[in-house]
């Protein structure tokens, strides 16, 4: 299926305004396939889950974490390569499901780990890269927001929590 083919699939299946074109890297393309072809929950921007859907999606990566760590306890390549794929493939499907905008995040995060320099963090590695002075982190925040994302239309009308009915799950 080409961009075109899921686009139409998209159009025809979630409507005009489900359509996800800010992202091209394959790999977010290729999870977002798998979600129309089996009817999977895609949004188009920002969006948060009910907490039904979190659990599930943290279940579902736990799951997948806990199949590498055995893995590497058996010295397994193969079963840590497989784990590693299909954990990547979780968390980017569950992007999917956020409509986050999955390219601008990476490559933000991307800015922000290059400006890194190697050294000693809390974590006592050996090998670590640590913020050095001045280190400006991921903008996430501004970029969510110019994706769309408002959270005072997930909000109740006192405080500052996300209420459970105004968020998005598949069923």
């Amino acid at each position: 299926m080409n961009k075109r083919d899921l686009d139409n699939y998209i159009t025809g299946h979630y409507g005009e305004d489900q359509l996800k074109e800010t992202s091209t890297s394959i790999e977010f393309f290729d999870v977002l396939t798998f979600h129309s072809k089996f009817g999977l929950l895609i949004n188009s921007e920002p969006t948060h889950l009910k907490q039904c859907k979190l659990n599930e999606r943290i279940e579902f990566l736990q799951e997948e974490l806990d199949e590498f760590k055995k893995a590497c306890a058996e010295q397994d390549l193969e079963g840590q390569a497989d784990a590693l794929v299909d954990l990547v493939y979780v968390a980017i499907g569950t992007a999917v499901m956020m409509g986050l905008p999955w390219d601008e995040l990476w490559a933000d995060v991307q800015r922000a780990n290059m400006a890194k320099v190697r050294g000693v963090t809390h974590r006592g590695h050996k090998v670590d890269c640590t913020k050095p002075p001045g280190w400006v982190g991921p903008q996430t925040g501004w970029l969510l927001e110019q994706a769309g994302y408002n959270r005072t239309r997930f909000m109740g009308p006192v405080g500052n929590m996300i209420i459970d009915e105004r968020c998005d799950d598949d069923f």
